[in-house]
């Protein structure tokens, strides 16, 4: 599958969509589970090497791949602290580890 990296105007990368690599299971318990529309944060870990997606709720979620962490830390680099992201998918893998794969949208929800 590929991702739509490309941001709509040079410095805009609203519109982004890409998956999560390791989502996390939220814990067990954890009242208004992930849906799709759930509002989620992107921050740069204190590294700067990697992008991860946060629930205001949940906690994290799981980190961005590699091309679409590089595409939004100049971004976060230049002062911003989280982008506002939603999820837009999440699809089922029986089997597979890590269960559910998680898609975000950049962009808060409409």
């Amino acid at each position: 599958m590929s991702q739509d990296l490309s941001p709509a105007a040079p410095g805009d990368a609203a519109g982004l969509v890409t998956h999560l690599m390791d989502a996390a299971e939220p814990p067990l318990g954890t009242e208004g589970g992930l849906c799709v529309g759930h509002a989620v944060q992107l921050r740069a870990r204190p590294d700067g090497r990697t992008v991860e997606a946060w629930s205001p709720q949940l906690g994290r979620l799981g980190n961005l791949p590699r091309d679409a962490g590089d595409a939004l830390t100049p971004l976060l680099a230049a002062g911003t602290p989280a982008l506002p992201a939603t999820v837009s998918a999440l699809v089922p893998r029986p089997g597979r580890f890590g269960g559910t794969r998680i898609h975000i949208r950049l962009g808060a929800a409409a």
